[in-house]
C-alpha cells in the first residue's frame, strides 16, 4: 500500500506493518519441512534395489519420484512460509491527524478507514493493539510493533480530534498557531521509525 492520499493539513503520525516476530513459527516450519523433506529424499537416494540374483539394479526411488518429492517440498515451503510472509507484510496501520487506516493481513484485503472522532480509545495487550470504536466495538490488530507508543499516539490524536470537532479554537494539529511550514508537534507525535 502506497502512502494514502492525505487531505490538506492532515499528517501521518504512525505508519507500521506487522512485526518480524510474526514470522517466527513459519520460519521454524520451513526449517522443519526442509530438514525432514531432504532427510527423506536422502534416505531414498541411498537405498539400492536388487534383483532375484542379488545384483544391484538401481535405486528404489526413480528420478521422477525424487523430483516429485522436491516439488512437494517446494510447494509446502511456499504454502507454509512465503504466503504467510506476504500476508504479514501487507498488514498495515497508518494513523493520521484525522483518521486511522487499517489493512488486515491477507492478499486481497481492502483498506479500512476509521475517523478519529469515531474512536474513543486505544489500548494494547502484548503486541496486539485494541482500538475501541463507537458503535462497532473493539477492533483487534495483531502483531504490531511498539503498541504502547502507538496506543498513546492514537489516544492523544483522539483528544485533539475531539477538541477540534467541538469547535474550540487554538491548539490541535492545525490552525494559525503553527509555523508557515505546518503545525508544531510535541515530541510524542513524531512518526515511528
Amino acid at each position: 500500500m502506497a502512502n494514502p492520499k492525505l487531505a490538506p493539513g492532515e499528517h501521518i503520525l504512525v505508519n507500521v506493518t506487522a512485526t518480524m516476530r510474526a514470522m517466527l513459527f513459519p520460519t521454524l516450519e520451513l526449517l522443519l519441512i526442509t530438514g525432514l523433506g531432504w532427510m527423506i529424499i536422502g534416505y531414498f537416494d541411498r537405498i539400492p534395489t536388487y534383483d532375484e540374483l542379488g545384483v544391484q539394479t538401481g535405486l528404489t526411488l526413480s528420478v521422477q519420484g525424487r523430483n516429485m518429492l522436491v516439488v512437494a517440498w517446494m510447494v509446502l515451503g511456499f504454502l507454509r512460509f512465503v504466503l504467510p510472509l506476504v500476508r504479514a507484510c501487507r498488514s498495515r496501520l497508518v494513523v493520521t491527524t484525522s483518521r486511522v487506516l487499517l489493512r488486515a493481513p491477507g492478499l486481497t484485503t481492502s483498506l479500512d478507514t476509521i475517523p478519529l472522532v469515531g474512536i474513543y480509545n486505544a489500548s494494547r495487550r502484548g503486541n496486539h493493539l485494541i482500538v475501541n470504536t463507537h458503535g462497532f466495538g473493539p477492533i483487534l490488530i495483531r502483531n504490531m510493533p511498539r503498541t504502547k507508543k502507538i496506543a498513546q499516539t492514537i489516544n492523544d490524536a483522539i483528544a485533539v480530534a475531539h477538541h477540534n470537532a467541538a469547535g474550540q479554537v487554538g491548539g490541535g494539529y492545525g490552525g494559525s498557531g503553527g509555523p508557515a511550514g505546518g503545525p508544531q508537534y510535541p515530541n510524542r507525535y513524531q512518526p515511528l521509525r
